[in-house]
């Protein structure tokens, strides 16, 4: 009974042309137009555009190499191990360098300096500005930095270093680039670490203890030298860009979702006004698996109109939207999150018996959280105020997951979207059924016929 019902509803929605005329005819238009009118504002150079990140250093620089001594003065096994005394490990480290080689070499370096500045400042700075959007990461160097970076590469000793990077949701591109960055540099570290315990070994064995000097000595030049940025900075400006065609493609898939919830919220009030929600009680049918059904409903509105927005999209205006999985994904949350909130408006339209609660959603609300969530102009653009509302619309949350596949991010960089949109999802669907609890026994409608009560 009730597929017979899903069934009906979505072709009596189908069968309207207002609801064809939203969901469907509204934003292909509007998509086409804003696409060619405002493709000035979209660059179609994927050179990207320089950020900032903030660096955050819990060491005091130069005191690693006393740390370093102190610990391997009190380990003489790790000096004799590199085939040198501990005075000859001091030195090394001391020309190494890691807080040079790390804030000069690496984030002082031209080539990065082109896409990425790095700030020093404190713990709390940086956090306050990460969060006001200012930066794209923070970088968190723990106290044992240096001391441990020089255990790590000049003994056969481990001392786990453990760096913080904090990327801004909002800024996943640049905030995916410095992180790439960060950790290419500390994974070639790493190797070179394991290099000079191969050579140790090799070394101890033949007992060449001076060749291993050496050979330690030409390692660390190289590290120490430009070469050893092997930065793929190349790879970075390949990453797709965002065209006006594929932004507007997306802002107002994700604009007109809300209408979709919208649509919904008529279907209960309808039930109630035609007597068929009371006949289906007197069938026994639980008035849970009703409102579950207007939710399947709005759902298969939902991701009918996204079909055929990104079929209309891809086709027609040539939009990459990524890849297909992801993008799977990413409609499954978005029509969930839609479909429980078109379910919480057919339950509030429900109770108060009336469709001014979803004219006044249609004609204001759904207008302004467009202009929070960036359906007619970029976030990035908008004043700081509104830009840290942006993440509260449903459509400004899946506008930003679209984005991030769109730009060829995984589903492990938009984790905190999908969690977003699944705890919508969640809350609009307890709100729908309390709600309905609140409706109770009253079957009462405005309607100037007999009503006939059911509880």
């Amino acid at each position: 009974m009730l597929l017979h019902i899903l069934s009906r509803d979505l072709k009596i929605l189908l069968s309207e042309r207002r609801t064809l005329l939203v969901i469907i005819a509204m934003p292909i238009v509007l998509t086409t137009i804003l696409s060619f009118a405002l493709s000035s504002s979209f660059s179609d150079d994927p050179a990207i555009e320089q950020f900032e990140i903030g660096v955050v250093q819990k060491y005091t620089p130069g005191q690693g190499v006393v740390d370093f001594e102190n610990q391997i003065t009190s380990n003489l096994l790790a000096g004799m191990l590199n085939g040198g005394d501990p005075a000859t490990l001091v030195k090394q480290a001391q020309d190494l360098n890691v807080h040079k080689l790390f804030m000069e070499d690496l984030l002082g370096n031209e080539d990065i300096k082109d896409i990425m500045v790095s700030t020093v400042m404190t713990q709390e700075d940086a956090l306050q500005r990460l969060d006001n959007g200012d930066l794209a990461a923070v970088v968190i160097l723990p106290e044992n930095f240096e001391s441990s970076a020089y255990i790590n590469l000049l003994t056969t000793l481990q001392s786990p270093v453990e760096i913080e990077i904090l990327r801004n949701p909002d800024m996943n591109i640049s905030s995916g680039i410095a992180s790439q960055i960060i950790e290419s540099f500390f994974s070639q570290m790493t190797d070179q670490a394991i290099g000079k315990n191969v050579l140790i070994q090799s070394g101890i064995q033949v007992g060449d203890t001076e060749g291993i000097s050496k050979a330690i000595t030409a390692l660390f030049d190289n590290v120490s030298g430009k070469e050893s940025i092997a930065i793929d900075l190349q790879s970075a400006n390949e990453r797709p860009v965002i065209d006006s065609r594929t932004y507007y493609s997306i802002s107002m898939m994700t604009l007109f979702l809300l209408f979709s919830a919208g649509r919904g919220s008529y279907l209960l009030l309808t039930e109630k006004r035609n007597y068929t929600w009371h006949r289906m009680l007197v069938a026994g049918v639980n008035r849970y698996a009703i409102l579950a059904g207007k939710f399947a409903v709005v759902f298969g509105l939902a991701v009918l109109q996204i079909l055929a927005l990104i079929l209309y999209s891809s086709l027609v205006l040539g939009v990459q939207w990524g890849d297909p999985v992801s993008l799977g994904v990413v409609t499954l949350f978005t029509a969930l999150a839609i479909a429980a909130l078109g379910t919480f408006f057919a339950a509030l339209t429900f109770l108060s018996e009336n469709t001014r609660i979803a004219n006044l959603m249609e004609s204001v609300v759904f207008q302004v959280l467009g202009l929070l969530g960036g359906a007619y102009i970029p976030v990035s653009v908008l004043p700081k105020a509104l830009q840290a509302l942006s993440s509260f619309p449903l459509n400004g949350v899946a506008l930003k997951a679209y984005l991030n596949i769109a730009t060829g991010n995984g589903l492990g960089d938009i984790g905190n979207y999908l969690l977003i949109l699944l705890g919508n999802a969640l809350v609009f669907g307890v709100l729908a059924i309390m709600v309905l609890n609140r409706e109770g026994g009253k079957t009462h409608v405005d309607n100037p016929k007999a009503q006939t009560a059911v509880s």
